[in-house]
């Protein structure tokens, strides 16, 4: 059994195995990649059930097209690029991405370290649709802008204006989160 474990764990075993629908391999694929992929839709939808339909949708065409896949050192990468671009089609599915620049930004300080994981979280998931995106792919997955414009259909130029907004506004929720600390000292 654990010679069977330590197959398992090599890219070129586990690809090998979905090639050939083997359901043990496909759970291991699974179990390896599932809770980061999660966490990635999960920020990028917003939304727990969406994120998990996104996640099933995702495993569905990696086990579809995982005989497409050349070099199986890049399997986290190209599992990855299947996950972002399933969570876009999600979106487009259920509404058009809207871009906004019209919240008004004050004072733009960038706070101190007086915040959690858990608040950057919840800040990045309040930006509006279209920012959370663009931060997303730009900043957490590192796609260049001129990537981000493919995929969104948008111009390389909307693409930077987004990532600037999406910043300011992540600044400004950032500092609020700073005034709850420094009030609650």
């Amino acid at each position: 059994m654990i010679l069977k474990r330590e197959l398992m764990s090599t890219n070129d075993e586990l690809v090998l195995g979905c090639v050939n629908n083997s359901r043990v391999h496909q759970k291991a694929l699974y179990d390896k990649f599932s809770t980061n992929m999660f966490s990635l839709l999960y920020r990028m939808l917003n939304d727990r059930e969406l994120a998990n339909d996104a996640l099933q949708d995702a495993f569905i065409t990696i086990f579809q097209s995982v005989a497409e896949l050349q070099n199986t050192e890049r399997l986290a990468g190209w599992i990855r690029t299947i996950v972002v671009r399933t969570a876009i089609q999600k979106t487009r599915e259920l509404s058009r991405i809207s871009f906004d620049n019209n919240a008004e930004i004050t004072e733009v300080v960038m706070p101190d370290d007086n915040f959690t994981a858990i608040q950057l979280d919840e800040a990045i998931r309040s930006l509006p649709k279209g920012n959370r995106l663009v931060f997303m792919l730009v900043e957490v997955e590192g796609y260049k802008h001129r990537e981000v414009a493919e995929m969104l259909n948008i111009s390389e130029g909307t693409s930077k204006s987004q990532l600037n907004y999406a910043k300011k506004l992540l600044r400004q929720i950032l500092k609020e989160y700073e005034k709850d600390y420094a009030s609650k000292k």
